[in-house]
């Protein structure tokens, strides 16, 4: 019983002792509560250009694949991903394991050791093998499949630059194959989520409605429109609600539902405009919405629907990025801006910001009053 003791507490601190010596690309020593989200810190932006840039540096930990215990510390981490039974974070482990791979083959490339080099490849492809069986359990609704993507993707990019200067590595190719592998596989599964999500939208309709309300000499109008994209950036979805609300007369005339004059004598709404347009993007998917109200002197249905269609023909790509909210994966950048109404808007923040810094002041001045009569 004491003898089983000690052997548990031996293997407690070998345990910490890698976690210890594991380097600066340990996964263990990133600051996030999930691998996933640890792991995506190294590579938060989309894939594009520089952002496929190689920021793995070599493995500066005492355990490599040259030590005695590396056996050991590979291991752990395998019984680590064994007990981790959330999808999400084991995929996101496996990965932050595969990148220690690399780091680790990548020291001893520098080292001319090309044995230990071969051995860390190998390493990697075993891992790249279990992840493609976990991306094949995983969810097509998980939020952490197309980041996990971004990031085999930066793998296999870092790893087609070290067969350029290494080419006789036979351990380095077989990793990079087994990269390609399993981003196909990521492929398929996204296929799949894109897949479920136009089923989806194939129930959204694609509509287009004109309101209009008359006001004594004025009448309010608003446009609402929305319908599925397969655009996802922000200068086509731009574009192709260009070509939506340019609908002509007839269709304005078919969709405009139209309010009579009040009885009672109502004044002219305020001749503001305002135009909003919002996308949520997810995958290769766009759900667009366009909202535009504007104001129109005339009162008759003629009137208003040719002032209808000079307003919606007249529009320009710049009038509809000024008024643009994106949401992708959950992460919104919002500009929602009201035509011709940001300078009326930046002078009543100004004047709200004049108002609050005077009463600070006031407060200040009172709190020095009252030290004084102390």
């Amino acid at each position: 019983m004491k003898l089983k003791a000690i052997i548990i507490a031996v293997i407690i601190l070998l345990g910490l002792a890698f976690t210890t010596n594991a380097g600066p690309n340990s996964p263990s020593e990133q600051p996030n509560n999930t691998f996933l989200d640890s792991a995506i810190q190294h590579n938060n932006n989309t894939v594009n250009g520089d952002d496929l840039a190689d920021d793995i540096e070599p493995y500066e930990g005492s355990i490599g694949p040259d030590n005695a215990l590396y056996g050991l510390k590979l291991a752990f981490e395998n019984l680590d991903e064994s007990f981790t039974f959330n999808e999400s974070e084991k995929l996101g482990k496996q990965i932050a394991h595969a990148r220690l791979r690399i780091a680790e083959a990548k020291a001893e490339l520098n080292r001319n050791n090309n044995g230990a080099a071969e051995k860390a490849f190998e390493r990697y492809r075993e891992k790249a093998d279990e992840a493609e069986v976990s991306v094949s359990r995983f969810s097509v609704n998980d939020s952490g499949l197309p980041n996990a993507e971004k990031m085999i993707k930066k793998h296999q990019n870092i790893l087609e630059r070290l067969r350029e200067s290494h080419p006789n590595n036979t351990g380095l190719a077989r990793a990079y194959n087994n990269s390609l592998k399993l981003e196909e596989r990521f492929k398929q599964r996204l296929e799949q989520k894109d897949e479920e999500r136009i089923k989806e939208a194939g129930r959204v309709k694609e509509r287009v409605e004109v309101n209009a309300e008359v006001f004594g000499n004025a009448t309010k109008v608003e446009v609402d429109a929305e319908f599925i994209s397969n655009s996802t950036e922000k200068d086509a979805i731009a574009q192709e609600i260009l070509g939506k609300l340019n609908v002509g007369r007839e269709t304005i005339n078919n969709s405009l539902k139209l309010e009579g004059e009040n009885t009672v004598t109502t004044p002219a709404p305020p001749g503001e405009e305002k135009l909003e347009a919002k996308a949520e993007v997810e995958g290769n998917i766009s759900r667009i919405e366009i909202k535009y109200k504007f104001s129109l002197n005339a009162t008759d249905r003629d009137g208003i629907i040719q002032g209808i269609n000079q307003k919606l023909s007249s529009l320009t790509i710049n009038d509809l990025l000024k008024a643009f909210e994106i949401k992708i994966n959950g992460d919104a950048r919002k500009e929602v801006k009201e035509v011709r109404q940001d300078d009326k808007n930046e002078e009543k923040h100004v004047q709200e910001n004049n108002r609050t810094k005077d009463k600070q002041t006031k407060k200040i001045e009172e709190w020095k009053d009252k030290g004084k009569d102390r």
